[in-house]
């Protein structure tokens, strides 16, 4: 089932880091799949986050920072340099694009940066719209996550800024087969 893979390498990209924390801080991640069927939930301390990246060792993950393969992607993109251009904007809107089928919007509101995305479905000439995808994720959490050099995501600052974040809602995505939601409390 590829959408397990997918959240197996959700919980992977959340996990990371030896920072321990004395909180009581939990990640909540929430899965229907209605093809098959299938709930998934997940629940577990930010701390065994931050103790599971420890005891992950690959090639791409090294120190609690994942290396991105820029070379697989035969293009070199400054992703800290434009994010810290992004950044000195507050409640912007950077993207809309509207057409027939969807709708996708990307902001910065306040600490968020959202991205909302709006399919449109035409069934016996009345038009409903329908949220497919809703992702907050807190400024806090971009910085975090490249505050590295050299193409590298840290995870570790992510899990320590998991730890810091206020109880709430991340990532909530919604398809006509999958349902996706991210919290902490």
């Amino acid at each position: 089932m590829k959408k397990s893979a997918l959240l197996m390498g959700i919980i992977l990209l959340l996990s990371g880091g030896m920072v321990l924390s004395a909180s009581e801080k939990w990640i909540n991640i929430h899965v229907e799949e209605a093809d098959d069927d299938t709930k998934v939930d997940v629940r577990v301390p930010v701390a065994l986050l931050a103790v599971a990246l420890d005891c992950l060792h690959t090639e791409q993950i090294k120190d609690g920072k994942l290396k991105l393969d820029m070379h697989q992607l035969d293009v070199d993109v400054d992703f800290k340099r434009i994010w810290d251009e992004l950044r000195k904007y507050d409640n912007t809107e950077f993207v809309r694009v509207e057409s027939s089928k969807e709708n996708v919007y990307v902001a910065r509101q306040g600490d968020l940066m959202v991205v909302r995305v709006l399919e449109k479905r035409n069934d016996d000439a009345v038009e409903e719209a329908s949220m497919t995808a809703l992702i907050k994720i807190p400024v806090r959490l971009v910085d975090a996550v490249l505050s590295s050099q050299n193409h590298e995501l840290d995870l570790k600052a992510l899990i320590a800024e998991l730890d810091n974040l206020p109880s709430g809602d991340l990532v909530e995505v919604q398809d006509r087969e999958t349902h996706v939601r991210i919290w902490i409390e």
